[in-house]
């Protein structure tokens, strides 16, 4: 079964990336630069009414459309977010953005305020920086159905001993601005010996099952046994996981995974990946576009396309994008013998001539289906943890047609850990060096 099921508008620290040990302190900035820049926008912050994603009705045409004028506006008052990594919108909720902190909150912000704690489990999570920063409170996805039923999955690194990489499922309260602080079950709870490369994002597809993106457990060139997490098939580490929430007799294996016969653990979706810190599914097709983060030379940015039956193999550690680990020292020993999915776009590391200069740490994004910037419709948006830069790529007919620097979003603020997508298909930038969230509009 292909991605292209069910059809609904869906709704996510990686952070020292290309480090080897993930002893990287909580900070609050960016290991790159970090000074803050000025955001070319208007002080009117307030999130309109959303009324739901552009109905573009075909995909897009194969054109090298140039970028629209952009500029954004910033998303709640200054000074008043913690540490934000991702933004989500709730189905049947249009005037709200859910906001995901990453010291275990999960707080509401409407027009430029935020007006309540939603949800807040700082209590069960580890974030104390001699654990390194990639832990903590780190995706979130709301059942397609959540305006009937409430229910909602976090995925949060555990402060038990040992550390586990959980997906979790919640539900709201009699009071729709407050959920409930119990959790009602666990669909993944994975020990994890390292505190880096936990990915951490979660989506639910058209086909109406939950992915959830897993690291490799951490430390560098995925040396856990031969040949690694992201290779084999026995462990959820290093793989994209797919889901069937109501499943709970089935340990939740979503129906025509490709190894829901046997050859691998059956949640698995796809596998060969460092760290997918942020993936995300078009709403119109069901492409995946996954951002897996490098070792030491190369970010990636690979598509899974929405017809897909599962089971792709985007090559880690026996490659680093598109060359072999050993580019960066790693032990690629067995790259002839896989069949790699090829990277969409590769971004070479601590450069100044790539779509992101200086790049460390790849954040993958969304691709734009809203109505308030028709120019920018089926342009893919994903930025970087160390670059001040933001870019575009244009796929279609199974290739990328067009790459381009998105100038206008250049150094709006620093460290940028998720990109978000509202009701109306509208784009959002979440800094958790800078600590703030800024809506991508048309330049005025």
């Amino acid at each position: 079964m292909h991605r292209l099921g069910v059809f609904f508008a869906f709704g996510a620290l990686i952070l020292t990336a290309c480090g080897d040990d993930g002893t990287a302190t909580d900070t609050g900035t960016a290991p790159g630069d970090t000074g803050t820049g000025d955001s070319t926008v208007p002080t009117d912050s307030g999130t309109p009414a959303d009324t739901g994603p552009a109905d573009t009705g075909t995909p897009p045409p194969c054109d090298a459309t140039p970028l629209p004028s952009l500029a954004t506006q910033p998303v709640a008052a200054p000074a008043t977010l913690d540490r934000p990594l991702y933004v989500a919108p709730a189905p049947g909720n249009s005037d709200t953005l859910w906001v995901v902190q990453r010291g275990g909150q999960i707080v509401l912000v409407r027009g430029d305020a935020i007006v309540g704690t939603y949800l807040d489990v700082s209590d069960r999570i580890g974030t104390s920086t001699d654990r390194g920063e990639e832990r903590g409170l780190l995706g979130l996805a709301f059942h397609p159905d959540y305006a009937s039923n409430g229910r909602f999955f976090i995925y949060y690194t555990s402060d038990e001993s040992p550390m586990k990489d959980v997906v979790a499922e919640y539900g709201v309260s009699g009071d729709a601005d407050v959920a409930n602080n119990a959790e009602v079950r666990r669909l993944v709870a994975i020990d994890d010996s390292q505190g880096n490369h936990n990915g951490g994002m979660l989506a639910f597809g058209p086909d109406g099952f939950l992915y959830v993106g897993v690291g490799d457990e951490g430390g560098g060139c995925d040396n856990h046994g031969d040949p690694g997490n992201g290779q084999s098939l026995d462990t959820l580490f290093g793989k994209i996981l797919r889901l069937d929430v109501d499943n709970m007799a089935g340990d939740f294996v979503a129906a025509g995974n490709p190894f829901e016969s046997g050859g691998g653990l059956p949640q698995i979706w796809s596998y060969g990946l460092r760290n997918p810190w942020r993936f995300s599914i078009d709403q119109t097709n069901g492409d995946m576009y996954i951002g897996d983060v490098g070792q030491n030379e190369i970010e990636e940015i690979s598509i899974d396309p929405g017809t897909s039956t599962g089971g792709e193999n985007f090559g880690w550690r026996f490659f680093e994008a598109d060359r072999q680990s050993s580019v960066s020292g790693c032990d690629d020993t067995g790259a002839d013998t896989i069949t790699h999915h090829e990277p969409a776009v590769v971004i070479q590391q601590d450069s100044d001539t790539e779509l992101l200069r200086g790049s460390c740490s790849i954040t993958g994004g969304y691709v734009y289906r809203g109505s308030a910037i028709p120019d920018l419709q089926g342009q893919y948006l994903f930025g970087d943890w160390c670059s001040r830069d933001v870019a575009s790529l244009r796929y279609c007919e199974g290739a990328v047609a067009s790459t381009e620097r998105a100038m206008d979003l250049t150094s709006v603020a620093g460290g940028l850990a998720s990109f978000g997508q509202d009701q109306a298909g509208e784009l959002y930038l979440v800094f958790l060096g800078d600590s703030e969230i800024h809506k991508i509009v048309a330049a005025p």
